[in-house]
């Protein structure tokens, strides 16, 4: 957290450099826990809609939506990412109840799993449904705190 409170006022995200901390709303700039999410609802904008290619890897093609949560923090410095399930659509949006999430040994990089509120799916049918990215890592389903 210290070292990417640096990078952002070197940057001037935090107003002028030699502000003090004192000063300075932090609250946007700690690690949201997925924990937090479960049993809530969650808006999620969309970035790699069904169907489309993976940013890095041109091989991989998303068989579901896949988004964040806007103005969130994940361990690695973005947005917490999300899996949508149960719609067979490409999607720009998604507002759904988060069910769980995946947890992945190698990172503290949660992904929620997001559906139609009302809608479940077992930890079977979320790891398969998610295999086709989380096949390279060693991760869980958790759904309580």
């Amino acid at each position: 957290i210290i070292k990417n409170l640096y990078y952002l006022s070197a940057f001037g995200r935090c107003g002028n450099e030699t502000q003090s901390l004192a000063n300075v709303d932090l609250t946007s700039n700690f690690m949201n826990n997925p924990r937090d999410f479960l049993n809530e609802i969650v808006e999620v904008i969309v970035d790699r809609p069904m169907g489309s290619c993976h940013p890095k890897f041109d091989d991989m093609i998303y068989p579901l939506n896949y988004g964040y949560v806007p103005s969130t923090i994940s361990g690695d410095g973005k947005e917490i990412d999300v899996y949508v399930l149960g719609e067979d659509r490409p999607l720009e949006k998604f507002k759904g109840e988060c069910i769980a999430f995946i947890e992945r040994d190698e990172e503290s990089d949660p992904k929620l799993i997001v559906v139609s509120t009302g809608e479940n799916f077992s930890d079977e049918e979320i790891q398969e449904l998610v295999n086709f990215q989380e096949q390279f890592f060693t991760s869980k389903v958790i759904r309580k705190y």
